[in-house]
């Protein structure tokens, strides 16, 4: 009985409206208020740790070109290392957005590009590391650039041959839109009997003194294969380099200083580190979530910790909220409606306790 009497008691009633007023009061703080500093602490140091592993991988994200202006694709057969040295030479768009990222492909059998550079407007050549990756037959060489034209260089041994005839069949796949593709095929020392199919447009004799064979391709599309067959024969077994007695040029070096075959592992790494960083970032939100919503509410202790003690009065009764209107003490029993005196706590006659007191 003395129990439901408390639970209807003004204080009892005055009590609820004060843990209301808390829990409303927890509820308006800013996430910030509510989630411990090492909690914070923790995801600030994460945000780093992500920031930095992504900070290479946007530094190296420039999108490849739309198109390129010129690619001229020379092959030197025979020259310094039996089959063939391939030369891409290329030209960006006037106006292109620079750096942009240059993707090609080449035999897996070449083992990747022996050379990959940008070239400035005063022909400088700036030699940068490349990203290879193998798919199927062909390693896929990409590098960015940001100058507006472009060479790489590759090894491939492709010649058929037969005795003193050889044979090539080379084909070329565009990767982009090209608006004028030329293909040139160097002749090597003492051949002779060259043929073309289809026949070549010009040719022209070297700073070496050999024979350069040159056809106009025109524009081409991306995905768009080009063919060009020749044959010859070759008494020779000389290298073209060996009998003009040309030096064999050696390895550029890269600007990084770094060796020119370079594995991507490093960059595999870094997406997986950063995959399990952003893990790591959504495992901490969901802990934040449990902690301070539903059932996990902060503790009021902390909550109100968070009201400056210097703070005026004005701001500590707004952030407590509105405040419960003072009940006066009542002049007469509600029970049975005695008078009261102004110091009765109880009623005279039924012992009712004053209400407001």
């Amino acid at each position: 009985m003395a129990v439901a009497t408390l639970r209807n008691t003004p204080y009892a009633v005055r009590s609820t409206h004060h843990a209301v007023r808390i829990t409303q009061y927890e509820r308006r703080l800013p996430l910030h208020a509510r989630v411990p500093g090492c909690l914070r602490y923790l995801a600030a140091s994460l945000a780093v740790i992500l920031g930095g592993l992504l900070a290479p991988l946007r530094a190296h994200a420039e999108g490849p070109p739309a198109r390129l202006k010129s690619l001229t694709v020379s092959v030197w057969l025979e020259y310094d290392r039996p089959g063939g040295l391939y030369i891409f030479r290329g030209e960006l768009p006037a106006g292109t957005t620079l750096p942009v990222t240059l993707s090609f492909r080449v035999p897996a059998r070449s083992g990747g590009p022996s050379s990959t550079a940008g070239i400035d407007q005063a022909g400088n050549y700036h030699y940068i590391r490349p990203t290879l990756k193998e798919d199927g037959d062909t390693i896929i060489v990409e590098y960015p650039t940001n100058w507006p034209s472009f060479q790489f260089e590759y090894y491939d041994d492709a010649l058929v041959r037969q005795g003193q005839n050889r044979q090539l069949e080379f084909s070329y796949r565009a990767e982009y839109a090209i608006d004028q593709l030329v293909l040139e095929v160097k002749q090597p020392y003492g051949a002779t009997g060259v043929t073309f199919d289809p026949p070549a447009d010009a040719q022209s004799q070297g700073e070496d003194g050999l024979i350069v064979h040159r056809r106009n391709v025109g524009a081409v599309a991306p995905g768009q294969d080009v063919v060009w067959k020749v044959a010859y024969n070759k008494s020779d077994s000389r290298l073209s380099a060996e009998a003009l007695g040309i030096p064999t040029p050696g390895s550029s070096a890269y600007e990084d200083g770094q060796p020119a075959a370079v594995p991507t592992a490093a960059n595999h790494d870094r997406v997986i580190f950063a995959v399990l960083a952003v893990l790591g970032l959504l495992a901490l939100g969901g802990l934040g979530y449990a902690l301070f919503s539903g059932n996990g509410q902060p503790s009021r202790a902390g909550a109100w910790a968070k009201v400056q003690p210097g703070a005026t009065g004005q701001r500590r009764l707004r952030e407590r909220g509105p405040q419960l209107p003072q009940v006066r003490p009542a002049r007469y029993c509600h029970q049975c409606g005695a008078p009261l005196s102004k110091g009765d706590l109880f009623c005279r006659k039924c012992g009712t306790r004053r209400r407001g007191a």
